[in-house]
């Protein structure tokens, strides 16, 4: 395993992958580090999608997991995983990883999770440059990227990546079908730093064939994914870069396409009584995905106490453009499996490192979160909090409440 964090090295819990690391592993695409994470396993699920699980668990959604770009979360909007599209994220412009075991402080982010995977890319200062990467290999799978970085005076810096890919899978047969598995992928991430204020741009798109997807003969006739992901944030530093303001607008925009004359197995539609007229042959839909969050956080220090203190409002908005299911006798299928349009999420958080004495550190974490939705959703409120007695570079003791 890596070193342990330099920046939390009080915390044992994480890990950190420095740039050296990441050329003696090889590694050109965040999969590269996933699939050596101890007590983890990357598996294929019915969609050919690769999905970071807990060894030995079902290879369902990971929705305890969370990844990061220096300050943005790119989870999905859809199932809180961000594995869909960022598996193969490129690591050209990442200078960094750290990675969170166990439930992570409450400055890592407001989201809860059991891993967090943050990115923190290059400095620009030390780029000054531009490089152009191509790789070709036996399956004619074809990966270009393109990335620079420049200070253009003391008080400017820009960083800015651009990575297409398509890849070709082992062919997989069943029943002499042939069952696809082929993908099209393309990144594109900007960061302009102007004196305090820091704006982030990102994009990524994955379109792929569905696999084995839903099929109920486990070779679908035609299917395909489409995913696309855009996001833009401000930041204002202050306080010697202790605090921030942060604002971030995310779209995800997902298109789902099955077709299987033997039917596919959307459960929530199909009843045993009727196979005919509520077993699909068709699935489509297509849906939109919006998050508006905003945050302001700060952190000083009160004698032997490092305070940090932190606000969030979150909203996300879920629309279904279309869904249309035709069943196996060509009627079309009622659906409303989804009765929840949009959600608000306030939180507050405090968290105190108690420094008893050098070798001693006490920390206490309490966060409160309020959910609003609509539909024939419950609000609810929760409050969680966390206590940790820690000896400095050695074992601790954790409590959560």
């Amino acid at each position: 395993r890596p070193p342990r964090s330099t920046l939390f090295p009080y915390r044992r819990s994480s890990d950190l992958y420095t740039q050296q690391d990441l050329k003696m592993m090889q590694a050109h695409k965040l999969r590269d580090v996933l699939k050596t994470l101890p007590g983890l396993s990357l598996q294929t699920n019915l969609f050919g999608v690769s999905n970071l699980t807990y060894a030995g668990n079902p290879n369902g959604v990971s929705t305890s997991m969370r990844l990061y770009i220096n300050n943005h979360e790119l989870s999905s909007l859809q199932t809180l995983s961000p594995w869909l599209i960022y598996e193969n994220y490129p690591l050209e412009h990442v200078h960094h990883i750290e990675v969170y075991w166990g439930e992570s402080s409450l400055s890592l982010g407001n989201e809860p999770a059991s891993l967090t995977v943050k990115l923190y890319t290059k400095n620009p200062k030390r780029l000054n440059s531009s490089t152009l990467k191509t790789t070709l290999d036996t399956k004619e799978s074809l990966n270009m990227s393109l990335s620079t970085g420049y200070e253009y005076d003391n008080d400017m810096t820009l960083l800015a990546i651009a990575n297409t890919a398509h890849e070709n899978s082992s062919r997989t047969y069943y029943n002499s079908n042939d069952i696809k598995n082929d993908n099209q992928r393309a990144f594109a991430y900007a960061s302009l730093s102007i004196d305090d204020y820091v704006v982030d741009f990102g994009y990524a798109k994955l379109k792929k064939d569905t696999f084995v997807g839903l099929a109920k003969d486990i070779s679908p006739d035609n299917g395909e994914i489409e995913s696309q992901d855009y996001f833009i944030s401000l930041t204002k530093h202050f306080n010697d870069n202790k605090g921030k303001v942060y604002f971030a607008i995310d779209k995800n925009e997902r298109k789902f396409k099955e077709v299987n004359a033997e039917g596919s197995l959307v459960l929530p539609v199909i009843e045993l009584t009727d196979i005919l007229s509520t077993m699909p042959k068709s699935y489509e839909e297509d849906l939109t995905f919006t998050k508006y969050d905003f945050s302001i956080s700060d952190k000083f220090n009160i004698d032997a106490h490092e305070i940090f203190l932190s606000s969030s409002l979150k909203y996300k908005d879920y629309k279904v453009n279309e869904r249309e299911l035709v069943s196996l006798n060509g009627s079309l299928i009622p659906n409303d499996f989804n009765g929840m349009e949009s959600e608000s999420i306030i939180s507050l958080m405090a968290s105190d490192n108690y420094y008893l004495n050098s070798d001693n550190l006490f920390i206490i974490d309490f966060k409160f979160d309020k959910y609003i939705k609509s539909g024939n959703f419950n609000d609810f409120s929760k409050v969680s909090g966390r206590s940790e007695s820690t000896r400095l570079n050695s074992s601790h003791v954790a409590i959560s409440y």
